[in-house]
């Protein structure tokens, strides 16, 4: 699936959900949500049974990781991917190039700067922390549709 394709199915779903919050977007479309003690370095994955989409996160993961988590798992499931349980796992957070990962971990970092205005940043990192983006999927942002969706002329601009 191409990015642009991507950001057309997450701007579908936030405008029909109203609501950026994946574990919200989780609720109103029907997946269940649930927490487990994972090991192995597990910190979530994803599961169809019986045609009933479900999320696993872990207990130990932090608010963040959950939020991460949750969003990545989410691109799985909002992607189509067909395979029956996709996992993140703390050794695999890497970066991807294509396939399901990447389209995943794309699908995560647009959902966490989906209201991102780089005019309002000085600096691309201050933009990375305030969206709190992790270090792991820096690379997976889009800068140039950063560069070209900016409003410039927002109040709170730096240039």
């Amino acid at each position: 699936m191409r990015r642009n394709d991507i950001r057309k199915k997450l701007n579908s779903l936030i405008k029909k959900y109203e609501t950026t919050d994946p574990f919200e977007l989780c609720i109103k479309m029907g997946i269940d949500l649930d927490y487990d003690d994972l090991k192995d370095g597990i910190m979530g994955y994803r599961v169809v049974l019986y045609r009933i989409p479900c999320i696993v996160l872990s207990n130990n993961n932090t608010d963040e990781e959950n939020k991460d988590t949750c969003a990545h798992e989410l691109g799985h499931h909002v992607c189509g991917h067909d395979t029956n349980v996709e996992k993140l796992k703390r050794s695999n957070r890497g970066f991807v190039s294509f396939g399901v990962e990447y389209e995943a971990n794309s699908f995560m970092v647009d959902l966490l700067l989906i209201n991102a205005n780089l005019a309002e940043h000085p600096t691309r990192q201050h933009l990375l922390k305030h969206y709190k983006v992790p270090s792991w999927a820096e690379r997976y942002v889009d800068w140039d549709y950063l560069q070209e969706s900016a409003d410039f002329n927002s109040f709170d601009s730096y240039y």
